[in-house]
């Protein structure tokens, strides 16, 4: 999968505000939270779920099982760092939201791949795997402005209002799985392409998105030489910067 690529291309146009260590970490966070939050969602499923009405089983499938259950993983991670000295920039949680992201996406196709086969690999490289990096890079972007636009100063559980920064990744996410599960379901192949559609208009809303916010915030020190100088407590100290 393109997914070292892109973690490597993002941590050179961005080096000035993130470190390697708290990619990693996010990165693991996140593989570490799909197992936990797992059990929870299978519990939910078994409430919630029919096996009687199709379109409310799928509804409930893709919008609450899978998308708000996954988001909220990618959103663990990020909402535990937002206030953290060493997110200094708004960049920063661009490319953790990314991070988050790939971790769910590489964790979960691993799944999948020993379940399906090559095949799976392959289809879910091209779609489901850039789903979950561009809602995990929207999110990023959505808690950024939160934090150094709003100036939204939260700490202990009042951080929960971060949670806002899902509602649209979460709608993106639930409509993506809700074309696919239906066109499966009642094998009407069509169904597909909305998905892709939905897909592409999501790479053109993060483009605007991107480009709005990278004129709205300005560059700030690189972070790497106030951790060289000690005067910026690096994430982790058992790791490169």
């Amino acid at each position: 999968t393109p997914k070292p690529h892109l973690f490597e291309i993002n941590r050179r146009y961005y080096n000035n505000y993130i470190t390697r260590c708290q990619m990693t970490v996010t990165t693991i966070e996140t593989m570490i939270l799909m197992p936990i939050i797992g059990m929870l969602t299978k519990f939910i499923s078994k409430i919630l779920l029919t096996n009687e009405n199709l379109l409310y089983d799928i509804s409930v499938t893709s919008f609450i099982v899978a998308s708000v259950m996954e988001e909220t993983i990618k959103f663990l991670p990020l909402v535990r760092i937002i206030n953290k000295k060493f997110i200094t920039n708004p960049r920063a949680m661009w490319v953790y939201g990314l991070c988050a992201g790939a971790g769910f996406a590489c964790f979960e196709n691993i799944t999948y791949v020993l379940l399906g086969g090559l095949n799976t690999a392959i289809i879910r490289s091209i779609f489901s795997v850039p789903l979950h990096c561009c809602t995990g890079i929207i999110m990023g972007m959505n808690m950024s402005v939160y934090k150094f636009r709003d100036n939204m100063e939260t700490d202990g559980i009042s951080k929960i209002k971060y949670y806002k920064a899902t509602f649209i990744p979460i709608l993106i996410h639930g409509l993506f799985d809700f074309f696919l599960m239906l066109g499966d379901s009642i094998e009407v192949s069509f169904l597909f392409y909305f998905a892709v559609i939905e897909l592409f208009l999501t790479y053109i809303y993060i483009r605007y998105y991107l480009l709005k916010l990278e004129k709205e915030f300005h560059n700030t020190e690189n972070i790497h030489t106030a951790i060289s100088e000690n005067r910026l407590e690096p994430p982790c100290v058992w790791f490169i910067h």
